[in-house]
């Protein structure tokens, strides 16, 4: 198991998890390495064994209460939790791994998984946003046609991709956007940005982070170039929300959140987890420079989407 943080040991979030074992198994494939194969295998088949049959896992899972009875419960039925925002990296990094190590078994559950999560979209189930679903799902659907081959995965790709095209901007940026108000969290906490439907603001810890690396992988896999300008447009964006301070700390970052019609920091009261300038190093910066790397070099690691 891949514990939570430094001090959340007994903690795990699949999703977090995924976002480790992703950066390595690229790596890996890129390099033609093995580096820490083994310890990702390991971690994926602990994850395994507490995923449901439906392909999907419940939110987190905590040390305290997982005897192997528990374990064997998660793994005897559907967990019904078809959630992008805590499933769908972790069925990305299953369906990364089966490229990478040749398991059938990560396929098959990041097929089911995924297959699971398309049954239920547009209605998967929100922390934050529709838009934030719809953000988390291009990079793993990527990776799903890449595996796959199927016409129907391809067909779900384009239309997530096109479903976020309503909430475009014309700073380049994605609106949040939550049809019905569906989403879980909408005060306190980490609450959602959303007073309203329509609202200029965009956020880039939960949604927007994503989409460079999710479009970029879409261009690989597809050699589509609709999917390169998608890439284009997003990496604009943030070049154009990017801060540029005399201040060494926060040079070059990005905010949780901006209000695209002013292009300034934005922050909503009920939001009492994070904070107008909130800058995380891994959810926000980390994400969203990589993103922007793989596609600037996306001519070079082509060949290995063949």
């Amino acid at each position: 198991m891949l514990r939570w943080t430094q001090t959340g040991w007994g903690t795990c979030y699949q999703d977090d998890a995924a976002r480790v074992l992703i950066p390595q198994l690229l790596k890996n494939l890129y390099a033609g390495r093995t580096d820490y194969a083994e310890e990702c295998i390991e971690a994926l088949r602990f994850l395994l064994r507490s995923t449901g049959t439906d392909g999907t896992r419940v939110w987190r899972t905590d040390n305290g209460a997982l005897t192997e009875e528990k374990m064997r419960e998660l793994a005897s039925g559907p967990a019904r939790y078809p959630s992008a925002h805590y499933n769908a990296y972790y069925l990305g990094a299953l369906l990364l791994a089966y490229k990478v190590t040749g398991i059938e078994e990560f396929k098959e559950v990041g097929v089911r998984g995924m297959e699971t999560m398309m049954a239920a979209y547009p209605h998967t189930i929100r922390e934050h946003s529709e838009t934030q679903e719809i953000c988390r799902l291009i990079l793993p659907l990527s990776w799903l046609y890449w595996v796959t081959g199927d016409k129907k995965h391809e067909g779900w790709l384009y239309r997530a991709a096109g479903d976020l095209t309503r909430f475009k901007h014309p700073s380049g940026g994605y609106l949040e956007w939550d049809t019905g108000y569906a989403a879980e969290i909408k005060e306190g906490a980490e609450s959602s940005l959303l007073a309203k439907n329509g609202d200029p603001v965009v956020d880039m810890l939960y949604s927007l982070n994503w989409l460079p690396m999710g479009f970029a992988q879409a261009y690989l896999v597809t050699k589509d170039s609709y999917f390169q300008e998608l890439w284009t447009d997003i990496a604009k964006f943030f070049v154009s929300a990017q801060i540029r301070s005399g201040d060494g700390m926060i040079e070059g970052t990005w905010t949780r959140a901006l209000d695209v019609d002013l292009m300034e920091v934005y922050g909503l009261a009920a939001d009492a987890g994070w904070g107008p300038w909130a800058v995380e190093t891994g959810w926000t910066v980390a994400e969203i420079a990589s993103g922007l790397i793989a596609g600037l070099r996306s001519e070079e690691l082509a060949r290995f989407y063949s």
